[in-house]
């Protein structure tokens, strides 16, 4: 068994067909297949059903969901090997993968990435920019080194601490301000509508939380999964939301947008760091989170 028959197999789970995983390893189709042949005469047993008609996806065999955790798991252990060494002689090499909601991507990463960057040119960085559970799912998969989060314990099976608090604010259009006025209490937030994140996202699952501790309704009536095209709809004059004051930047107030207060409400949002652990941690990830 050999490294690149577990890379081409993963590559054409991961990419959904034996075309694409040639071209992500930059190798001909012909090679995958012999790669992945190779590998099964080996294990003895079919790992990948092929698809019969056209357009249809390639599968996993009952043997190939059993041998992909194992798989991910030997890749990974032959590149932090891969790594260790390389430390050993005074060069950082091989690959930092992370993962991060959108605020922490934008806001808190560059800086740390730009010094990580420079004090180690021949790594390669790469940033996954999804909400908290896919990240949380990939980081059990092993397909990124650190997630960064959003909640308020460390989860079950991960190691991490505290990275960043991310406090939040209200926001409406300026016509509505007139109505509302700059401190609104519960009898004038009855009659408006929110714009938010969806439900049962982390971030939504915050903001409930946060309204019904300050005694205020949360009537959500459109649901969006980004932060910027929130904004823009609020700006549309289509509704109130909460959001980021690190994303809001020096935007507010406006002719367009502003402010509002409503009394008792402080919605808050904390970023962790979080990782498998420490022992199973690539050299690279270790230095990146130890340089934080």
């Amino acid at each position: 068994m050999e490294r690149r028959q577990l890379e081409c197999f993963l590559a054409v789970i991961e990419s959904g067909s034996f075309r694409a995983a040639a071209e992500k390893l930059f190798i001909t189709q012909p090679a995958v297949s012999q790669s992945i042949k190779a590998l099964e005469q080996h294990l003895g047993e079919l790992l990948i059903k092929r698809p019969e008609g056209r357009g249809r996806q390639i599968g996993l065999t009952a043997a190939g969901e059993i041998f992909l955790p194992v798989a991910r798991d030997v890749v990974r252990r032959v590149e932090e090997g891969r790594q260790a060494i390389a430390q050993l002689k005074g060069l950082l090499s091989g690959r930092l993968a992370l993962g991060a909601v959108d605020v922490a991507a934008m806001i808190h990463l560059p800086d740390p990435l730009k010094r990580f960057n420079r004090q180690h040119p021949q790594l390669e960085i790469s940033v996954r920019v999804d909400g908290s559970r896919p990240l949380l799912a990939a980081l059990k998969r092993g397909e990124i080194d650190l997630a960064f989060v959003l909640g308020e314990e460390i989860p079950t099976g991960f190691e991490g601490r505290s990275f960043r608090d991310d406090p939040m604010r209200v926001i409406a259009p300026a016509e509505a301000q007139k109505r509302l006025g700059h401190r609104p209490g519960r009898r004038k937030l009855e009659q408006e509508g929110w714009i938010s994140y969806p439900r049962h996202s982390v971030s939504r699952s915050i903001l409930e939380r946060a309204f019904e501790e300050a005694d205020l309704p949360f009537h959500v009536r459109m649901e969006i999964d980004r932060p910027e095209v929130i904004f823009q709809l609020v700006r549309a004059g289509l509704g109130l939301a909460v959001l980021p004051e690190h994303l809001l930047g020096d935007r507010l107030p406006s002719d367009e947008v502003v402010f509002i207060s409503p009394p008792r409400l402080k919605p808050l949002r904390k970023i962790q760091v979080l990782h498998a652990p420490m022992q199973g941690l690539a050299p690279a990830a270790r230095r990146f989170l130890a340089d934080l």
